[in-house]
């Protein structure tokens, strides 16, 4: 009787001290969940977001670098990654202090940031096939047509890879791109995520809405359509982008070394120097829902690496990951969606 009490009692402090990742794999997001988290993004033209989806992994870095944006209000561009290159922020947090509506933005709701970070480490192909069930909702609405700041165009959804498992119920048939009209020219859009895709279809999940703060150079009113302020100019910092039909988030390469001089990927030897000082992170014992790691595929264009966001971690080994580099440069064939063989040709101001 007594060692059966003191049994108990150990159980029942193992189970307060240990982390829950040890004991029981943390619950997917469900479709109505990650829709919450990305309706405030999900309208962003195709490489922006893949940037910012990056960047929301390391939400510390992006909290410091929303904070450098809002005590450089004029720093943009090309020029302001060059300024904040001393920092140890992650190369997609840094490029987006080019866009201090972005990033200044994403700086007012931290835990929605963290929030979108860890549902994007741990349901990447969800994450994205939930950005484009919002999409096919605000074209429904006639919220979503080219004009001059943006091209939308439609495309046919691959058939779907049979060694990947997702949580969604249904694909989406087709595939929604967002590229900027002009071609060196990026334009942010603004919008309310509870109106610009129409009735919105949780009313248990409202949609998360961060407005554009007021009293910046590029500020705007925002109403129930998108709302367009001033331009960037398409300079280096850009070189994210998606591989919808795979799923993966792409690196131009060229694009990304000229704006990242210290911190360069190899495309040609696949390897990249910061993976031997920053080692992988602690992962937990937990079931996999996928039936792929990130593991390299060689199809696409030169100049480019392709991102792959890794398998379900833990909430301790996603801490362990935050601020870690974590990029393999894929060498591929090709040309690119939406991207240049080389460094853009345009800079910003």
């Amino acid at each position: 009787m007594l060692l059966n009490r003191v049994l108990r009692r150990w159980l029942l402090i193992w189970l307060a001290l240990c982390p829950a990742g040890l004991v029981w794999a943390q619950q997917p997001s469900s479709p109505e969940r990650l829709d919450q988290l990305t309706a405030q993004i999900a309208l962003y033209p195709d490489a922006l977001l893949s940037q910012v989806l990056m960047a929301s992994t390391y939400p510390d870095d992006v909290t410091a670098a929303a904070k450098w944006s809002r005590e450089h209000p004029d720093a943009k561009g090309d020029a302001a990654v060059q300024q904040v290159e001393g920092f140890a922020w992650d190369p997609s947090v840094a490029s987006l202090v080019a866009y201090p509506q972005v990033i200044v933005t994403m700086g007012e709701k931290p835990d929605w940031v963290r929030d979108l970070g860890d549902a994007f480490l741990e349901q990447p192909d969800d994450v994205m096939e939930s950005v484009q069930r919002l999409r096919a909702q605000a074209q429904k609405a006639g919220n979503l047509q080219s004009n001059e700041q943006m091209q939308v165009s439609v495309q046919a959804a691959p058939p779907p890879d049979p060694q990947v498992r997702v949580v969604q119920q249904s694909a989406p048939q087709q595939i929604i791109v967002i590229e900027p009209a002009q071609p060196q020219v990026v334009y942010v859009p603004s919008y309310n995520p509870v109106t610009v895709y129409g009735p919105w279809m949780y009313p248990a999940y409202p949609p998360i809405y961060v407005p554009p703060p007021p009293g910046y150079w590029w500020s705007v009113t925002v109403g129930n359509a998108i709302a367009w302020g001033i331009g960037s100019a398409i300079g280096n910092a850009m070189w994210g982008g998606f591989d919808w039909g795979r799923r993966d988030v792409n690196i131009n390469v060229n694009r990304y070394n000229y704006v990242n001089v210290n911190r360069s990927l190899d495309a040609k030897t696949a390897k990249n120097p910061l993976v031997a000082r920053h080692p992988a992170p602690r992962q937990r014992a937990l079931p996999r829902r996928r039936g792929h790691a990130p593991a390299a595929r060689p199809q696409g264009p030169v100049g480019q690496a392709r991102r792959l966001p890794g398998p379900r971690r833990s909430h301790d080994a996603r801490q362990g990951h935050r601020g870690r580099p974590r990029r393999i440069a894929r060498p591929r064939a090709g040309r690119g969606q939406g991207h240049d063989e080389g460094p853009a040709a345009a800079t910003a101001e």
